[in-house]
């Protein structure tokens, strides 16, 4: 399963199948937005899986096989919007890494009104970077 959170206050997201048998749970930290993560889980073709997010953001999740394919996702809409998106690697290109975690995810809350994860810099960088987040969503 590959993952790609927004912003958490303590949440979690928990993948379970139609027995109600959890397959695997991530703890979502307030630290690590906006940045790829994979897990290998064992599911059968072709089952039924629910994903459970608490007091968190999901921008995106993906399933792949054995070979890496991305699975065809029936349902769950907003977490499945995005499958071109996904990347083949998480690197630097895809997920915040270094001053971005602390002035791209600073932008993205001073956008949306959100308490700001970074308040030691100035803020002018802070606010060209809120502008572009704004002109891109």
């Amino acid at each position: 399963i590959w993952v790609y959170p927004g912003i958490s206050t303590g949440g979690s997201l928990r993948i379970t199948d139609a027995a109600g048998n959890e397959l695997y749970q991530k703890e979502l930290s307030y630290a690590t937005p906006f940045c790829w993560t994979k897990t290998a889980i064992t599911a059968p073709a072709g089952q039924t899986l629910t994903a459970t997010i608490e007091n968190a953001q999901m921008f995106e999740l993906a399933l792949r096989d054995a070979t890496g394919a991305l699975v065809p996702i029936t349902g769950g809409d907003a977490l499945f919007d995005e499958q071109s998106e996904v990347p083949d690697t998480i690197s630097q290109l895809n997920s915040m890494y270094f001053d971005e975690i602390y002035h791209g995810r600073t932008g993205y809350e001073m956008l949306h009104r959100m308490t700001a994860y970074e308040t030691t810099h100035p803020p002018l960088g802070k606010d060209f970077i809120m502008l572009g987040i704004a002109f891109l969503e």
